[in-house]
């Protein structure tokens, strides 16, 4: 993609496409472990007979030897020094496990049946104990050692997911309802390492949504206890369904880091909870014309795609794309939302475009739609969703619009990278950065309109020439949208300047 290379700050070409069929450091592999097996206390003779949390390590540390898009572990000071971190993380693993046995034992055991109680508690609760994986919490040290060692790694975006947190982002990711405050933390992979998980889903109609809570808050505390990563928030929000939680949440202000920014506490209600990839709405606008003339051009297909993480996207993509082109009356345009779509699975956004842009040019060839779609997007629309925005746009196929944001973004969030899973032992995963679609130093895809707070179009500096060439003519003035009603998403400003623009 030629704009790639030109807005990004280096040309380093995309690395290939993940596949787990790609074996690179076998040898490094092979020689650490057997000075693992050597070198361990026990002196066991093969790796299974390792403590279960050293295993899990030397599972992460293995994971990022041989997929990491890092080929040569470079930044983690090459394979030598790669080697070198996971004996001093085992080292620190065996300390901390040893300060533990050296504990009060009165203390342990309270600490052990307190553990019990709340496990029991969630296991009377079949919604909730899907949260916890096999009965038993993750022990915080292999928690810390593994998130020390990965940032040693390089990969800003490389994580670890206990078995209790992968099981809600796994439940998430299949559709499946869950018990929630409303809010989700699965794979936030914009923020690179270290801070208070973001959220990034909210729920419509919970009471977090009522709430005013919004994709992008930090989450601080659970009920007086500190969240300091998504594990943390995976251990304190489960419960029955109806309970209730005292949360606290900063919202970070653009641009500054992450200690800015205002706090809030809310109740939140305990619900089940289901995160719908993609919603799908006609939108009945009004712009001045005759009655007769409104039949035809005033009717607007929107898509809402909230993330590439979540269910399958797909499917219910195509279903609405099918919905729109049968619709008797006609459509006179798509307006895709990719606003806080942070990203996700790679192949579907690729196998989006290409469902969008047949969707587009079938209404094109139909006469009932203008030349190009629409794109709604933030700062905050990142990733996989970016690689969307930018092969439509790149294709002449959507002018890129920006709003939600005080001023609208002139760009977004800027991540070419793409992580997979490598599922572990004791059922959680290791996330790695795996490939690129892009060269690093991306720095996001260029919006063409800028919304304004009050909902008021604008062409973006310098992308006049864009709009000339979508329109094969003279950059066309903004419509005035008087919306017929401002129900569904015709209540959202942004949504509404974007059918603005389409008209």
């Amino acid at each position: 993609l030629a704009e790639l290379a030109s807005e990004a700050s280096a040309s380093a070409p995309a690395q290939a496409a993940w596949g787990v069929q790609r074996n690179q450091n076998a040898q490094l592999v092979e020689e650490v472990t057997k000075r693992v097996i050597a070198e361990a206390p026990a002196r066991p003779s093969s790796l299974a007979q390792l403590p279960d949390e050293e295993q899990v390590l030397v599972q992460i540390w293995t994971a990022a030897a041989t997929f990491s898009v890092d080929e040569k572990l470079t930044r983690a000071g090459g394979p030598e020094a790669w080697g070198n971190i996971l004996f001093e993380s085992l080292g620190q693993l065996r300390a901390r496990a040893a300060a533990a046995k050296d504990e009060n034992p009165l203390f342990l055991a309270v600490r052990d049946a307190v553990a019990v109680a709340r496990q029991q508690f969630l296991a009377d609760d079949p919604v909730s104990s899907s949260f916890m994986f096999g009965g038993a919490r993750t022990p915080q040290a292999l928690v810390d050692v593994a998130d020390d060692m990965l940032g040693l790694l390089g990969d800003p975006y490389a994580q670890y997911y206990p078995s209790e947190e992968w099981g809600e982002a796994t439940a998430i990711a299949d559709g499946t309802e869950v018990s929630g405050l409303g809010v989700a933390f699965v794979q936030d992979t914009t923020r690179g390492r270290g801070g208070s998980p973001q959220v990034v889903a909210v729920v419509p109609n919970s009471s977090a949504a009522a709430a005013g809570v919004r994709v992008g808050d930090l989450l601080l505390q659970i009920d007086g206890m500190p969240v300091r990563r998504p594990a943390d928030a995976a251990r304190l929000i489960p419960g029955p369904v109806g309970s209730k939680s005292r949360v606290r949440f900063r919202r970070p202000v653009t641009g500054k880091p992450q200690a800015s920014g205002k706090e809030y506490t809310v109740v939140l209600d305990r619900q089940l909870m289901r995160i719908d990839p993609v919603q799908a709405e006609v939108l009945e606008l009004t712009d001045g014309a005759t009655d007769s003339e409104r039949d035809a051009a005033a009717r607007l297909a929107y898509l809402r795609i909230r993330t590439f993480n979540g269910p399958p996207v797909l499917e219910p993509l195509r279903m609405a794309l099918r919905d729109f082109a049968a619709r008797p009356r006609g459509i006179a345009g798509l307006l895709v939302d990719l606003r806080d779509n942070l990203g996700g699975r790679v192949r579907e956004a690729k196998a989006a475009s290409e469902d969008i842009s047949a969707a587009t040019e079938l209404l094109r060839s139909s006469g009932r739609a203008p030349a190009v779609a629409m794109l709604l997007v933030n700062s905050r629309t990142a990733s996989a969703s970016e690689l969307l925005a930018l092969r439509l746009r790149s294709a002449q196929v959507a002018l890129v619009i920006s709003c939600g944001e005080d001023p609208p973004a002139a760009r977004t969030f800027g991540k070419a990278e793409e992580q997979e899973e490598v599922d572990l032992s004791d059922g959680g995963a290791v996330l790695i950065t795996t490939s690129r679609w892009g060269p690093e130093g991306f720095r996001g895809v260029l919006a063409d309109v800028l919304c304004s707070a009050d909902g008021v179009p604008s062409w973006a500096e310098g992308r006049e020439a864009e709009a000339v060439a979508f329109s094969q003519g003279r950059a066309p003035a903004f419509s005035r949208l008087e919306a017929a009603a401002t129900t569904g998403a015709l209540g959202d400003a942004c949504v509404r300047c974007a059918a603005a623009v389409s008209l």
